[in-house]
């Protein structure tokens, strides 16, 4: 599955997402911008590449506490928010979006159906 499925199947999965309306947001189709320098954590793990890790997100967690657990994402895009994305030895991926980079808003993985699974215990 493409990144902008991924991406597509996120905003159509969004809380208030709308079924029909204006064209897809540009981060839909832009290719993926800069990782931003504060998530750079020189003493960062490598980027997982399996799920486990991912498994160990909590609610209260910021985005620099998810570098330090999981590694610097693969890549990031977004208009208006983070959208942080990591792909994984099987070909699924995990996303992470964050308005700030404080505060998570979703922590997702999607298999290679398109199957989407929440990361982020309930609060």
């Amino acid at each position: 599955m493409s990144v902008r499925a991924i991406l597509l199947l996120l905003l159509l999965l969004a809380p208030g997402a709308a079924t029909c309306g204006p064209p897809l947001p540009r981060y839909m189709t832009d290719i993926s911008q800069p990782i931003p320098e504060q998530l750079k954590i020189p003493d960062a793990p490598k980027t997982a590449r399996v799920l486990a890790p991912f498994h160990n997100i909590q609610p209260k967690m910021t985005m620099v506490d998810v570098v330090k657990l999981c590694g610097i994402p693969d890549e990031h895009h977004g208009s208006g928010i983070f959208i942080f994305i990591y792909h994984l030895r099987d070909g699924s991926v995990v996303a992470i979006g964050t308005s700030d980079l404080k505060h998570l808003m979703y922590a997702q993985h999607i298999d290679n159906s398109g199957k989407v699974a929440s990361l982020i215990p309930p609060k």
